[in-house]
C-alpha cells in the first residue's frame, strides 16, 4: 500500500474509532444537552421522533413483562436506574447543571448523532452570521468541526451505522447469558432507516426517502458494520453460551450477505471487503484475529462509503429491502 492510501486508509480507521468513543460517550451525563434543546431548532424532527420506538420506549420498557423477567435474572431492581445494564441503549442520561445524574427521554438525539455539548453551539451558529451570508467555505469548515468534536451527521453513514449496531448487536455477554436479553434486533440499516426514524425534514417540507443511491451505500455500509461488529463481540465473549453462538451466527449471515453483494456487482474494492471478511475464524479465543479482521472491515468499508457515491452500485438493488420491510409507518 503507498504512503497516500496509508494515510487515507489511517483517517478513515481514526474516524471509526471516533465513532466508537461517541457511543461511549454516551455514559458521560455531564455532556448531554437532551431533546429538548434540540427540539428548539428541529421542531419536525422532534415530532417524528416523539411517536418512535426510540421514544415510546421510555415508559413502555416500565410495562414489560420480559424485562422485568431481565432485571429479576441481572439482580437490578429498576430499569430506569441510571447504573443498570439498560441504561446505555435504552435511555438518555442527563446530569442537568452539573447535577446527580438521571435518565430524562429514551434512545433521544444524542443517541444517535452524538453528545451534544461540544458541538451543539458550532453546528447552529453559521459561522456567526445569519444563515444566508455564510460561505461554502464556512459552512464546510463548521461541520468539520463540529464532525471533530463528536458528532455524527447523516452525511457520514459508515459512523452512523457504527452506532446504530453498537446497541443493536447487544454489547453485554452477561446480560445474555445471564439476563436471558435477546442477543440483538433484527436490525437492517435500510429497512430500520427509512420507516418511523426516516425524520428527513431538515431541508424539505416533505419526509423524502433516501435515494436509490443512498439506499446502495447504506446496504452495503450496513452490512459491512454488523459484520465487523459481530466479530468485535464474539472477539470479546468469554464462553460458548448463547452470546458466543448468536454472534458467530450473525457474523456468519453477515459475511454471506457480504459475498452476495460481491458477487452481484462485481467490483473489485467489493471483493476485496468480501475477501477480507472470508479470513475471520468464528471461535472463541480468537480476538486478536477478529478483532484484526473487524479493524480491516473499518477502513475498506469507510473508504468505499467516502469513494462511491451509489451509482455504481445498481446491480444490488435486487439485494436491497424494498417499502414493504421498511420498519414502521413513516410519520
Amino acid at each position: 500500500m503507498t504512503a497516500p492510501r496509508l494515510i487515507f486508509a489511517a483517517a478513515f480507521l481514526a474516524a471509526a474509532f471516533a465513532a466508537a468513543d461517541a457511543v461511549r460517550a454516551k455514559d458521560n451525563p455531564e455532556e448531554i444537552v437532551g431533546p429538548a434543546q434540540c427540539a428548539e431548532c428541529h421542531e419536525k424532527s422532534a415530532h417524528i421522533w416523539e411517536k418512535t420506538r426510540h421514544a415510546i420506549g421510555f415508559e413502555e420498557i416500565n410495562r414489560s413483562d420480559e424485562g422485568r423477567e431481565i432485571l429479576r435474572k441481572m439482580g437490578v431492581r429498576r430499569v430506569k436506574d441510571v447504573d443498570s445494564p439498560c441504561a446505555t441503549c435504552h435511555f438518555t442520561t442527563q446530569a442537568k447543571d452539573g447535577g446527580k445524574p438521571e435518565i430524562v427521554a429514551g434512545v433521544a438525539c444524542e443517541s444517535c448523532h452524538g453528545v451534544a455539548r461540544d458541538w451543539m453551539e458550532i453546528h447552529g451558529e453559521f459561522s456567526g452570521k445569519e444563515e444566508a451570508d455564510e460561505t461554502p467555505e464556512e459552512e464546510a469548515a463548521r461541520w468539520h468541526e463540529s464532525e471533530a468534536y463528536g458528532m455524527l451527521r447523516p452525511s457520514n453513514i459508515f459512523r452512523l451505522a457504527e452506532n446504530c449496531y453498537g446497541c443493536h448487536v447487544v454489547p453485554n455477554e452477561e446480560l445474555v447469558n445471564k439476563g436471558g436479553h435477546p442477543p440483538g434486533s433484527d436490525f437492517e440499516l435500510v429497512s430500520w432507516s427509512q420507516g418511523e426514524v426516516r425524520h428527513n425534514v431538515w431541508y424539505s417540507e416533505e419526509n423524502q426517502p433516501a435515494t436509490p443511491e443512498r439506499r446502495r451505500i447504506l446496504y452495503m455500509v450496513g452490512v459491512a458494520v454488523e459484520l465487523g461488529t459481530a466479530l468485535r463481540a464474539l472477539a470479546l465473549a468469554t464462553e460458548r453460551d448463547k452470546y458466543a453462538v448468536e454472534m458467530a451466527k450473525r457474523a456468519n449471515n453477515a459475511r454471506q450477505r457480504l459475498q452476495k453483494l460481491a458477487d452481484t456487482l462485481d467490483l473489485p474494492d467489493i471483493h476485496r471487503l468480501a475477501k477480507t471478511a472470508a479470513k475471520a475464524e468464528l471461535k472463541l479465543n480468537n480476538d486478536e484475529q477478529l478483532l484484526g479482521v473487524a479493524d480491516e472491515l473499518i477502513i475498506q468499508g469507510a473508504a468505499i462509503a467516502a469513494r462511491r457515491d451509489g451509482s455504481q452500485l445498481g446491480a444490488a438493488d435486487s439485494l436491497i429491502p424494498g417499502e414493504d420491510q421498511h420498519k414502521g409507518e413513516v410519520i
